[in-house]
């Protein structure tokens, strides 16, 4: 499920407007819509990484967000190839950020990301 949510979220990427967009409503973004956009950024940009998808699920679940819903709302999975996209625009620096924040030792949500 979170796998096809992933997947879903990739392919909005030619409907998301610029980076500099992405930045400002980073601030206002639902928490699990930013769990996903970690999870897909992981899995699209950074090599030797991989989210852990049982982890990510759950975290999306203990913020009260739903996976199944998410996969009916478009404009949500918009904003989280947004974030995507910001991120994006540094690979080699974000997914250092990612992997301190959401890494085994992270300083965020340890556990999220693993080292393949």
């Amino acid at each position: 499920m979170i796998r096809t949510l992933i997947a879903a979220a990739a392919l909005s990427l030619a409907l998301v407007p610029a980076p500099a967009v992405a930045q400002a409503s980073f601030q206002n973004m639902a928490p699990e819509l930013r769990f996903l956009a970690v999870a897909t950024f992981v899995e699209e940009y950074c090599p030797g990484m991989s989210a852990d998808l049982l982890a990510t699920k759950v975290a999306i679940e203990a913020v009260g967000g739903d996976i199944d819903r998410l996969q009916k709302q478009p404009a949500k999975l918009r904003q989280v190839q947004l974030l995507v996209n910001y991120l994006a625009g540094d690979v080699k620096q974000s997914c250092r950020m990612m992997w301190g924040f959401f890494g085994d030792e992270g300083t965020t949500l340890p556990g999220i990301i693993t080292k393949d």
